[in-house]
């Protein structure tokens, strides 16, 4: 079975906010511009990252949520996966991917 999620109104800075801790020492090790853009803003204060990501262009930002929702599927599923259980709903997620 496939399970299609659309997002709507995005916090992209929120996102990148909150995914930093987690990518910060990673990211310096991933060749790419993607990795790269993301990797410079993740070592400003938030509130700059908020106003840098605010200002991108619509197709960069999603870029950048498509790239870390792809690069963090397994901590995403099992987020998912725990939430399911403490719902008492028996679900297995096998994948997570994203498209901008």
């Amino acid at each position: 079975m496939k399970i299609i999620l659309e997002a709507g109104e995005i916090d992209y800075a929120g996102i990148l906010i909150k995914f930093m801790p987690m990518i910060r020492d990673k990211l310096k090790d991933l060749d790419g511009a993607m990795p790269k853009m993301i990797g410079g803003l993740t070592a400003l204060p938030a509130p700059v990252v908020r106003g840098a990501v605010n200002a991108l262009p619509q197709d960069t930002k999603d870029q950048m949520v498509a790239y870390l929702i792809n690069h963090n599927g397994e901590k995403i599923l099992s987020a998912a996966q725990g939430f399911a259980e403490k719902q008492g709903i028996s679900i297995a997620f096998n994948s997570i991917t994203a498209e901008e």
